[in-house]
Parts: structure tokens; sequence; C-alpha cells
């Protein structure tokens, strides 16, 4: 009878928590269109003017440079894309931004014999996700597997020649991957970053890349919770004027101001943050609404079906990754 009551408080204070999320990821957003700044797209955007499209996101965005670029992700696995990266590619490739997204996947994921349609459904998925082209790399030296190590030298030549045979326009090329962490720690995943690294290196154009920040234990799995926090304080920073007057001041230049949710979030990423790294020095957070999260949960439903068991369920639900994104630049 307690444990059930325990249950039962517990389910009602994730709710909470998710009502929550919804109200300030979405509903707010909405509310604050007109005092947002619509410099940062394009003269004349119905989206940006009367909805709450860019509101969330599209200050961080601009400022990262990361608008009119051909952008590259560079992925291990068939559904890396959306169990990690969905936030992040759901909002660069709103139109406005003026960006081309392009997907490299390098393995079929053929570790159960089900290449085939594990490519089919990673294609499908770009799809849902606005990836304009998806290309799968079905080669031996890029099997998949927990204890197997890719060649940066190859994945870097692999990179090379996709890019080479695009033929891009003169926009600049921005990747995004992993980071040395990996997320899972999977050596696929680590692979391509070091790939990655070694592809900029050598490239002879300007490539900027992107690595989706591994992040302790405590926060990949908070779910929404602080998300909604983090949220908070960049409504708090972008629009807390609000609260004082009806003119538009922004308080981008406040954004040194201890407030509560700041000082919060910094004493929890103060207790596990130190075995993986300093926190970075140029990076930026993209969060979902409550309409990129249904989108989300959709493509890797509808799209990855054959990868939809039991605990699939439990990440796309209790991971922070499902609903946002930091991606740190590592090269420039």
């Amino acid at each position: 009878m307690i444990v059930k009551k325990v249950i039962r408080k517990l389910i009602w204070k994730l709710f909470q928590i998710f009502l929550f999320w919804v109200l300030v990821s979405t509903v707010v957003p909405s509310l604050v269109v007109k005092y947002t700044d619509f410099s940062y797209v394009q003269q004349g955007s119905y989206y940006a003017k009367h909805t709450s499209l860019y509101t969330l996101n599209g200050p961080q965005v601009i400022h990262s440079n990361l608008t009119n670029t051909n952008i590259l992700v560079v992925i291990a696995h068939p559904d890396d894309e959306v169990m990690f990266f969905a936030p992040s590619i759901l909002e660069l490739s709103k139109p406005d931004y003026g960006n081309t997204v392009i997907m490299l996947c390098f393995s079929s994921g053929n570790a159960e014999g089900l290449g085939d349609i594990r490519t089919a459904e990673v294609i499908r998925s770009g799809q849902i996700l606005g990836i304009k082209e998806v290309k799968v790399i079905d080669d031996p030296a890029f099997q998949d597997g927990m204890n197997i190590i890719w060649d940066a030298s190859k994945i870097a030549q692999e990179i090379s020649g996709y890019v080479s045979s695009l033929q891009m326009d003169s926009k600049s090329l921005s990747i995004l991957t992993f980071d040395e962490f990996g997320i899972s720690g999977h050596p696929n995943h680590i692979s391509m970053y070091n790939g990655c690294l070694e592809f900029a290196k050598l490239s002879k154009e300007k490539v900027s890349v992107w690595t989706l920040r591994t992040w302790p234990l405590y926060q990949k799995y908070s779910g929404f919770l602080l998300s909604m926090l983090e949220i908070s304080q960049r409504l708090y920073l972008n629009f807390g004027w609000v609260r004082y007057c009806g003119k538009a001041e922004s308080l981008y230049a406040r954004a040194a101001d201890i407030d509560s949710v700041n000082w919060v979030l910094g004493q929890l990423r103060s207790l596990t943050e130190k075995p993986f790294k300093d926190p970075p020095k140029t990076s930026i957070n993209i969060f979902s609404d409550i309409n990129s999260m249904i989108l989300g949960i959709g493509d890797m439903v509808f799209g990855h079906y054959s990868q939809i068991v039991w605990f699939r369920w439990f990440w796309l639900f209790s991971s922070k990754y499902a609903n946002s994104n930091e991606l740190v630049l590592v090269s420039n």
C-alpha cells in the first residue's frame, strides 16, 4: 500500500514537471513573440514575426554563426540522429536560418543482420527531421561493434570524398558529431569525433566542428527537470524586462547576474562534472518545445520501428538528449 502511494506521488510529480516544461518551453515563448528581436532571421519572415518558431533558440543560434551554412551531421549508426541529435537537427533545419542539413552515417547497423532495414529507416528518419540528403556507408572497415575502434584517417577520407561529391555552394561547412566521450562511451561514437577532427585539420577549406557534449549521469537522465530550469533561466535573461517595464530592453547585458536558477544549476553541475571536463568556453544550448519533442518521438517510433524495444521508451522520456542538446565548438 505504501509502495503504491509512493509510486502515485512520484508519477504526479513527474507529470507536474512535464507540465511546467511545456509552459516554459512552448506557452511562454508564444506569449513573448512581440518582444523578440527578429533581426537574426530573414526579413519578412511570417513565422518569426507571428509565431514562436524562433523565439526559444533563435538568438543563440545566430550568435553562434550556425546560419547560412552547410551542416553535415556525422553519426555512427542508424538512430543516432534521433536518439541524440534531434533537438539540434530540428532547430538548425528551420528554413529562415538558411542552412542546408545533410547527414553521413558510417554504418548500416548490421550487427543483428538488419542492415538493409536500418538503412531504409535512417533515410526515412532523415526526411522526417528535415535533412536534405542522407548517405549510409556500408564498408567492412566500419562494422558496428562495442569493441571496435574505427580508423580516424579512413573516416576523414570518407568525409572528404562525400563533401567533394556534393559540389556544395559557397556556404561554409559546419560538422555536427559526437564528442570525445561519445555520450555512452561507445567506441564507434568516439571514432566519429577523432575522424571529424582529422578531416577538419586536413581540409583546405574552413570547417567548424561542433560536438554534442556528454553530460554527467544525473544530467543525462534528468528528463525534463534540468531543461525546465535552464529554459526558465534563458527566458529570464532574454525577456525578464517584461516584469519591470513595457519597453524592449534586452537583458543579455545582465547575463552575469546570479539568480536562483543559475545558482541551483551551478551547484548541481559541480557535484559530478569533474570526471568529464571543465565547462566549455564556446557552446550553445538548444532546447525543444512540445512540437519538436513530439516530432522527435514520432521519428523514433515510426522512423526506426525495428529498434523500438522497452528500454527505448525509457530513454525517450528520461533522457535529456530527447529535449535538449549542448553543442561545443572544438574546431573553427
